[in-house]
């Protein structure tokens, strides 16, 4: 920012000076050109306009006789409005001064005047113009470019604020995600850990009971350290997916073709389906759900099998959630041209378009009030994302009254 602001001003002093010098040098051709001029010549030259038309600057040229010290002025002098006294003031100085041209700067005057040689055969005679236009008319281009130079500062900041914002945004987005998913993680691990040690704490109260007798607090805490297990296993798979995903941004791609890794291997997607499908089966009929189920058969996708597995177990298991009593599930894959489509969709409460857009991000809950009566920790769905953009798939979700909530998922064909 400072640079620019260092270049706008260089820039604008340039074109300040490089206009004054323009204007100088025309004022001193037109001295010039008045001295060529016959001493009995009527003429007005003038710099500039025409008067009444802008600015407009007169000239007008003395005659001068250094042996009788008489001088006569042109008839341009008509047009100046200067005294006989300032006009011999303006001469003896010229004439003190020894020099071809310059300013006299208390009379607001430039002048040039004939060499010496000339003198000797035509007399002195000096040519003056008035200073101040060209000093005004500098000023205001100095207060013009300095107020442009301002404004454009001024947008030049505005914008470079608004591009730090959006370079910035990202950035903080991503920190407020770190801080509130280390905020969810301790939470979530919080609560089995007391769980534990409260029951540690009534085993350790009744030294002398039997193992039998404490087999109720014994059970709870297996049941807490399974939760704990499954928590800590989620975040580690959420890890590595970041990581992959970062190392997949940041090496740079090799010309050279390589050999496809076992982690994307081409597998038959349609038998992975199918089985996770029929290990579902009892839940759903424990629950009271309605499940069916079409899968064409012989559907390859490149895919890790136990990603796979990981992935269709986690839509069953959500829609087996979230299903409201007595509802359905329907589970469908088929294909279309290149694609893939796997579709999990359940009948219940509809979610609303707002939450929809955050259904995919970890430990989010649509109804905290009613989650907490679900088991889970809110991450199985990110870990469904992940896997499915591993395998450069694409997962989506939407809501309504009439379908319920259905989950599209779409992977190209193994060729």
């Amino acid at each position: 920012m400072l640079l620019l602001a260092v270049v706008v001003v260089s820039v604008l002093a340039v074109t300040v000076y490089s206009n004054y010098q323009n204007s100088y040098n025309q004022i001193q051709d037109s001295l010039g050109l008045a001295l060529g001029r016959s001493a009995n010549e009527s003429w007005r030259p003038a710099i500039g306009n025409q008067p009444g038309k802008g600015d407009y600057t007169p000239v007008f040229v003395v005659s001068f006789n250094s042996l009788t010290g008489a001088y006569v002025t042109s008839d341009s002098q008509q047009s100046v409005q200067m005294s006989q006294a300032d006009i011999a003031q303006a001469v003896s100085e010229v004439i003190a001064s020894g020099r071809a041209s310059g300013e006299l700067g208390d009379l607001n005057l430039f002048y040039k005047q004939t060499s010496t040689a000339q003198a000797l055969l035509v007399g002195q005679r000096i040519a003056f113009a008035d200073s101040s236009q060209l000093g005004a008319q500098t000023l205001r281009q100095a207060l013009l470019a300095g107020a442009v130079g301002l404004a454009a500062l001024v947008v030049l900041f505005l914008i470079s604020m608004l591009l730090g914002r959006i370079a910035v945004g990202p950035v903080e987005a991503a920190w407020r995600r770190e801080r509130k998913f280390i905020a969810d993680a301790s939470h979530e691990l919080k609560t089995p850990l007391t769980v534990i040690m409260a029951n540690n704490s009534i085993i350790e109260s009744l030294p002398e009971s039997k193992v039998s007798e404490q087999r109720q607090w014994l059970e709870a805490t297996d049941a807490e350290a399974s939760k704990m297990d499954k928590l800590v296993r989620d975040l580690l798979s959420l890890a590595q997916s970041d990581a992959a995903a970062l190392e997949g941004k940041t090496k740079p791609r090799r010309k050279a073709k390589r050999k496809l890794s076992p982690a994307l291997a081409a597998i038959d997607f349609s038998r992975v389906v199918e089985r996770e499908a029929m290990q579902f089966e009892a839940v759903f009929f424990e629950r009271q759900i309605s499940f069916e189920s079409t899968v064409e058969p012989a559907v390859q996708v490149l895919i890790a099998s136990e990603k796979a597995a990981r992935l269709v177990t986690i839509l069953l298991d959500n829609a087996s959630k979230y299903a409201n009593p007595g509802g359905n599930v329907n589970l469908s894959l088929t294909t279309s041209g290149h694609l893939s489509e796997l579709i999990v969709q359940n009948s219940g409460t509809v979610i609303p378009e707002d939450k929809l857009v955050h259904l995919f991000d970890r430990f989010y809950r649509v109804d905290e009030a009613h989650s907490s009566q679900v088991e889970g920790f809110g991450l199985g769905l990110s870990l469904a994302k992940n896997i499915v953009e591993s395998a450069k798939g694409h997962i989506s979700v939407t809501s309504d009254t009439r379908l319920g909530t259905v989950f599209r998922v779409v992977f190209p064909l193994a060729k």
